[in-house]
């Protein structure tokens, strides 16, 4: 089955706020640019749940691979502005 996240205390509280907070850097126009690191490396069928070619074994620290998706997420124009 799907791999879970890690049980730590206090996440099940707090995802509400984190999902606002993630909600709002995405969409607020704050930021000149935004690089959503969750949305490259999230299993498309349990959005909850790294992808398993991304994760390192721990269900939380991405693997090489996770972190060259990440890498290759960020547009290197945008930061030239």
């Amino acid at each position: 089955g799907p791999k879970v996240l890690p049980d730590k205390p206090g996440m099940t509280e707090m995802r509400p706020m984190i999902e606002k907070y993630n909600d709002w850097v995405r969409t607020s126009g704050t930021f000149d640019a935004v690089v959503d690191f969750y949305k490259v490396l999230r299993d498309p069928e349990n959005p909850q749940v790294m992808r398993a070619e991304f994760d390192s074994g721990d269900h939380t620290h991405p693997s090489d691979k996770g972190y060259q998706a990440m890498a290759d997420a960020i547009d290197l124009r945008e930061l030239a502005k």
